[in-house]
């Protein structure tokens, strides 16, 4: 896999707005220029090749398709070498086999089908689609051919007997020349093949349901062509400087055209004809479940639309969709059209689209096959066998991790290197700066020093000018935002309190603290007159967020004399479990200060004491010092008079 390959496997990489779309037949190369325009399609250019040499019709096709002005680099061509078949395998849609796994699987059930698709591909059927014979003709000639051969083989002491050849048993009764023969067995090179190496292609269209279908079938739209013809195919336009991505079958392609819904009962059968095979594909919602291919013949279209419609009519069967590629003009196509309601007895719906309006060479199937390439909706009702062999997904492919494995040793040693680089800079120009900061001291060393002393002046000035603008912001905040909160609540209280304390009633004190709340004391002349006031209290504020806490209310002498009730109790927005844990808090902060007054007691009472036993010893000490005093004062005159004589 080279690098375009793997970036053409990425979507990103990979979004193909113009395609040139090829349709080989018996008669030549048709070419058309598809893009892609929101979700329509329009024909660019279109043209068409009758060089019976298939090289060298794709060179003709892509020279003239360049002179109109396209510059595109993607192909897809149409073939009646390719076949299509629906499948019914043990496979899920979504499974873990290996794409070469399940082309492998594939292609076992097709290798029978695409030696029989491509044995129908005779020179026989081949004149029978130019007008030049009839069917009952080409049956005169392989019956007559049957009889010579048989004959000659019998003879065989002759040594001269040949095998006699369909040209020539056609010639033989004046049906064609050989010479005619001759340049369509130039075309009928390019769908045949003595290999017998096969590529398919594959789309998964949901379970299979039947009655005699196996549980756990599942349908798989798959196409099939030689190998060898393909890699001639590629070759040339590979030549052409053009990528070919993909080949498809002759007939069904235009499926991809239909109005497909999601819904399950959304049952279709479109009938494609074109002037070598006719096919029927029964859709149900957006996936394939039935599919019928016959080969086709002038003289036996109706019979093989009537044929395909009658395998695949189901009791569901809502629209029939006619796509019709094989009028010359839409006279003919009218002419089907009638004659097909007549035969099945049912309306069919001619398929269109706007985009063959102003065409000439362009069908419903390269249509179909521009939205296959474009990756449009309805693509997964059509497959065609992609020119690249079977591929892993990314990162599970050789080359792939190889590369990415490349990319992420060069990206870590560019990286390495740039870093090494940068260090390398830094390093260099860290040792110039500090050459000249080692000079610079040197020469001006108390300078310096100075410089340093009114950096930290600076620096302590900065701290300073830091913290008072913070205090400045803090005192703004406490001034713009906290204060007239505060101030609103604690007005809307006082509001409260004053029209709710009732004549009865008459507040003593009114405080607050910090952590809290508001603790408010009252006299109260009644017991209910005191038991109001709370509730109406707890009513009023409680839009303020605050609860009341601790209501304790009790008989008491008023300022008057007079007998009443004190109530006592707290405002507070805390909750239940906040204000159990701040009272254990005071309660257990109470305890802590009586216990250290308790203990600063005991020290001051030991202290006294020690004190007072310090005078005591103090004293004893003064009286142990006088009689000392004394006693020397009393030896003195002793010791004079002992000297004096």
């Amino acid at each position: 896999m080279n690098l375009n390959d793997f970036l053409e496997r990425i979507p990103l990489f990979n979004k193909v707005t113009s395609v040139l779309v090829c349709e080989s037949d018996f008669n030549g190369l048709k070419a058309a220029v598809i893009t892609r325009k929101g979700q329509d399609l329009v024909v660019a250019h279109e043209t068409r090749s009758d060089n019976p040499d298939f090289s060298a019709a794709v060179a003709e096709v892509v020279a003239q398709v360049r002179v109109q002005g396209w510059a595109g680099k993607h192909a897809a061509l149409l073939s009646p070498a390719v076949m299509m078949a629906l499948l019914e395998l043990p496979i899920a849609a979504k499974n873990k086999l290996a794409p070469k796994q399940l082309a492998d699987q594939i292609q076992y059930e097709l290798e029978p089908l695409i030696n029989q698709h491509l044995g129908s591909l005779t020179i026989g059927r081949l004149l029978v689609l130019q007008g030049l014979l009839t069917d009952e003709q080409v049956e005169d000639i392989l019956s007559h051919q049957a009889e010579l051969n048989n004959a000659q083989s019998n003879n065989y002491i002759s040594s001269t007997s040949v095998h006699k050849r369909f040209g020539e048993v056609a010639d033989s009764l004046g049906y064609i020349s050989l010479a005619r023969i001759k340049s369509y067995l130039d075309r009928q090179a390019c769908f045949k093949t003595s290999s017998e190496d096969i590529q398919c292609g594959w789309s998964a269209q949901g379970l299979a349901v039947g009655e005699d279908i196996p549980r756990n079938m599942h349908h798989w739209l798959t196409s099939a062509i030689n190998k060898t013809l393909l890699r001639q195919w590629q070759a040339a336009f590979t030549a052409q400087d053009i990528k070919l991505s993909a080949i498809y079958p002759l007939v069904g392609s235009a499926a991809s055209l239909l109005n497909t819904q999601s819904k399950v009962d959304s049952h279709q059968l479109l009938i494609e004809v074109t002037p070598s095979s006719v096919v029927g594909v029964y859709l149900v919602g957006d996936q394939v479940h039935g599919l019928h291919v016959l080969p086709n013949s002038a003289q036996s279209t109706l019979n093989n639309i009537a044929e395909a419609f009658h395998v695949l009519e189901q009791e569901n069967l809502l629209n029939i969709v006619l796509a019709d590629s094989a009028s010359a003009n839409q006279a003919e196509a009218i002419k089907l059209s009638n004659s097909v309601e007549h035969v099945i007895n049912r309306p069919a719906m001619a398929l269109q689209n706007d985009a063959l309006n102003q065409t000439g060479h362009t069908t419903l199937g390269m249509l179909g096959v521009a939205r296959h390439i474009m990756r449009m909706k309805g693509a997964s009702l059509i497959t065609g066998v992609s020119v690249q062999e079977p591929q892993p997904p990314l990162l599970q492919n050789v080359a792939v991790r190889a590369v990415l494995a490349l990319l992420v040793l060069l990206l870590t040693v560019g990286i390495v290197e740039s870093v090494q680089k940068v260090r390398e800079s830094l390093i260099s120009s860290e040792n110039d700066e500090l050459q000249v900061e080692v000079d610079r001291i040197k020469a001006e060393e108390a300078k310096i020093q100075a410089k340093i002393d009114e950096v930290k002046k600076l620096k302590e000035q900065i701290k300073t000018l830091n913290d008072n603008n913070k205090s400045v912001i803090d005192m703004t905040e406490l001034l713009t935002t906290t204060l007239p909160k505060r101030n609103e609540m604690v007005s809307s209280l006082l509001v409260n309190l004053t029209k709710l304390v009732p004549d009865d009633v008459v507040l003593n004190h009114f405080s607050e603290d910090p952590q809290a709340g508001f603790h408010i004391s009252a006299w109260s002349l009644t017991d209910k007159s005191a038991n109001l006031f709370i509730k109406n209290l707890q009513t009023a504020v409680n839009p303020l967020g605050y609860q009341i806490r601790d209501i304790d209310i009790a008989q008491s002498i008023g300022r008057l004399g007079l007998m009443g009730y004190k109530v006592e109790f707290n405002a507070t927005a805390l909750s239940e479990e906040e204000w159990k844990a701040l009272k254990e808090s005071i309660a257990n902060e109470e305890l802590a200060q009586e216990a250290d007054i308790n203990q600063d007691q005991q020290v001051s009472e030991q202290a006294l004491s020690a004190n007072e036993n310090i005078s005591v010893s103090g004293a004893a000490v003064d009286v142990a010092v006088s009689a000392s005093q004394a006693t020397a004062s009393d030896a003195s005159p002793t010791s004079a008079a002992v000297e004096k004589p």
